[in-house]
């Protein structure tokens, strides 16, 4: 069995020695194979007729190169120039071919522009040699033909010509030549100035568009996908040659820094978009570390375009960009099953760049054979990826704004809602001012009526005089719950200041138990135990306060049982006040509105069966803060219910906070 396996393993690898020596005869075959210009096409391309020499010192001349192309040491090479970042010169030699009768004057392109020195060399027939110089390091008037890349014009007479082609560059060593004929050149340059122009119009509107998008929404977003789009723009323009044509002629050196420059900031943009369209900084925030750094590689790389050091950052960046698009794979299926249109087109357009990219960055590396077709596959590709790009901001854009409207609708809901609340509100009050004022009239005859009969009344017999005394106690209370309505309003609304005048405790907590009737007052016991001190308040409100909480204590325990009401001066925070306790039995009040039985329409237990809107307690806890003192509910240790309320004895105006308290 095991003799079997190494018999199939050798077969193997004897057919893929075979299959890799038929490509090299192939490949050198066609690397071998001489230019033939015979004028029957318009263009002729260079790949597949180039032979290459490195020369690590750059120091050969054109003779030494020729006996060292004489003594076989070119190699033939199958297909066009990528070497990737390398600091040798390479000489590249192409055998030219012109028939009898056909034309002598053609046009060699160099493609790209970026390309730092060129020397050219033509060894015609007759032994007369040519050359020219070309390169992004001289200034753009020193060429002899005005286009973006490098144009060499030919005079090739008929016979077997040898070109050598020296090229030396600081960035990616890519040479893609191609022979034109004039008439043809002419054709396409018109034709390709049109396209270019119709792309960075397109960039440049894309800009203006995010600009104007960041100043109405204030989204940051907006403002890194203008600096992206518009430094890859730059960036495109320089790699075409357009900088160094149209903007820095006479500054090559300038023109060739800003190609390094755009990449690193276009790549800190780039990243930096991406990572907020897919949400890294939440969701994935190893992710988002790792953009980070290469973002701030991208920041080394562009300073590096001003130094000797950028041939070691630029291929560094360019594999971080390689390694980017593994970081962002999860967060691009994450948003791809968002399923809205938005996050598909967002990852739509990404995938879609995403490939163009990777085809131009691997040849820019020398990873793969670098084509015309790599070179402008970003370029064309941005045009599709901007255009989805900018698609699915404006769907973002258009379902902010429909947001938007529909919080301002809700806004002017809840506004209107509000308004009526309010009208309501006035209207409550008015209808219970005009009830009190209204009330106030008749309660006054029967108090005038009943003050009379006792007058006129000769029969003085205990019954007759508790009968009276019941009905001026319940004229009493009556004008007290009359007096709450219509100051009520004052007591909400926060402007009602105390009209502060000395008050006798004990005749208040007389009078206010008075006010609950005679069950109130059978079931009230109200102990101070020593002279108690005058308090500085409002008697209408604070009489009010004291009403409510004894009026609860009432309510909210069980029939006949008693309610015990201790006051006695307590110091608090160094202060000398006043401390009520009031006691009663009754169910526990619950948990979950302990802390908020004080607040604003709260009740406590509705197994009482009592009527009542939840504002007493709210209105009390008000009354005593405003005093400068505090109420506060406690949990008696011997299971009974018992709310603490102070207030300061002294002339200084301040509120005060609860200080934890005992009841007995």
């Amino acid at each position: 069995m095991l003799s079997c396996r190494r018999k199939a393993l050798s077969v193997i690898l004897q057919v893929l020695a075979i299959l890799g020596l038929l490509a090299v005869l192939v490949d050198s075959a066609q690397a071998s194979s001489p230019v033939v210009l015979d004028g029957r096409a318009g263009d002729v391309d260079g790949r597949g007729h180039m032979a290459i020499f490195r020369d690590p010192e750059g120091t050969r001349t054109l003779d030494e190169i020729i006996g060292i192309d004489a003594a076989g040491r070119f190699k033939p090479i199958p297909g066009n120039v990528g070497l990737g970042y390398t600091p040798d010169t390479i000489w590249l030699r192409m055998d030219l071919v012109l028939p009898e009768g056909a034309p002598e004057r053609w046009l060699l392109e160099v493609m790209p522009s970026y390309l730092d020195h060129l020397d050219l060399y033509l060894l015609p027939p007759d032994g007369v040699r040519h050359g020219a110089t070309a390169g992004d390091r001289l200034p753009f008037s020193a060429r002899t033909e005005e286009y973006r890349n490098f144009l060499f014009p030919l005079h090739i007479p008929a016979g077997k010509s040898r070109l050598y082609l020296r090229v030396k560059s600081t960035s990616a060593m890519t040479v893609l030549p191609r022979f034109w004929q004039p008439s043809a050149f002419e054709h396409a340059v018109s034709g390709e100035s049109a396209l270019l122009g119709l792309y960075y119009g397109a960039l440049l509107t894309v800009t203006l568009l995010n600009l104007i998008g960041f100043a109405i929404n204030r989204q940051s977003i907006y403002l890194t996908y203008s600096g992206y789009v518009s430094l890859i723009g730059v960036h495109f323009f320089a790699i075409d040659g357009l900088l160094a044509q149209f903007a820095l002629p006479d500054h090559p050196l300038i023109a060739n820094q800003m190609l390094g420059a755009t990449m690193g900031l276009g790549a800190i943009f780039g990243f930096r978009f991406y990572a907020q369209v897919l949400r890294l900084p939440g969701r994935f925030p190893w992710s988002d570390r790792v953009i980070w750094g290469m973002a701030l590689l991208g920041g080394a790389t562009a300073i590096s375009a001003f130094t000797p050091y950028y041939s070691a950052f630029a291929p560094l960046l360019l594999l971080a960009m390689i390694a980017s698009l593994l970081v962002f794979l999860k967060p691009l299926i994450s948003l791809w099953r968002n399923r809205d249109a938005e996050s598909r087109l967002i990852a739509l357009a990404y995938t879609f760049y995403a490939g163009l990219l990777f085809t131009t960055l691997t040849a820019a590396l020398g990873l793969t054979e670098p084509t015309k077709l790599s070179l402008i596959s970003s370029l064309c590709g941005s045009v599709i990826h901007f255009a989805i790009l900018h698609s699915s901001l404006f769907l973002r854009a258009h379902r902010a704004q429909r947001d938007k409207l529909v919080a301002e609708a809700v806004a002017e809901r809840a506004r209107q809602e509000g308004s009526m609340e309010r009208e309501m509100r006035i209207e409550r009050e008015r209808l219970l001012d005009m009830i009190g004022h209204e009330i106030l009239t008749p309660v006054a005859v029967i108090d005038a009526a009943n003050q009379t009969l006792r007058v006129l009344d000769t029969d003085t017999s205990p019954d007759r005089e508790k009968r009276y005394d019941r009905i001026g106690g319940a004229v009493e209370r009556l004008k007290a719950m009359l007096d709450l309505a219509t100051h009520r309003q004052n007591l909400e609304a926060d402007y009602s200041e105390p009209a502060r005048h000395p008050i006798n405790i004990e005749g208040l907590m007389q009078e206010s138990v008075e006010l609950l009737g005679p069950e109130g007052e059978k079931r009230v016991a109200v102990r101070s135990g020593t002279t108690l001190p005058s308090v500085q308040a409002d008697e209408r409100m604070l009489r009010f306060a004291l009403l409510n909480l004894l009026d609860n204590a009432v309510k909210y325990s069980p029939r006949n049982s008693p309610i015990e009401v201790d006051v006695s001066p307590r110091f608090h925070d160094g202060r000398s006040g006043l401390c009520w306790s009031i006691v009663n039995d009754g169910a526990a009040i619950p948990r979950d509105i302990e802390t908020t039985i004080f607040d604003k329409y709260v009740r406590g237990s509705e197994e009482a069966g009592q009527a009542g809107m939840g504002l007493g307690l709210y209105l009390t806890r008000y009354i005593f803060e405003r005093h400068g003192g505090w109420v506060q509910l406690e949990e008696n240790t011997k299971g009974r219910i018992c709310f603490l309320a102070w207030l300061p004895t002294d002339t200084e105006q301040a509120g005060a906070k609860q200080e934890a308290g005992q009841c007995e």
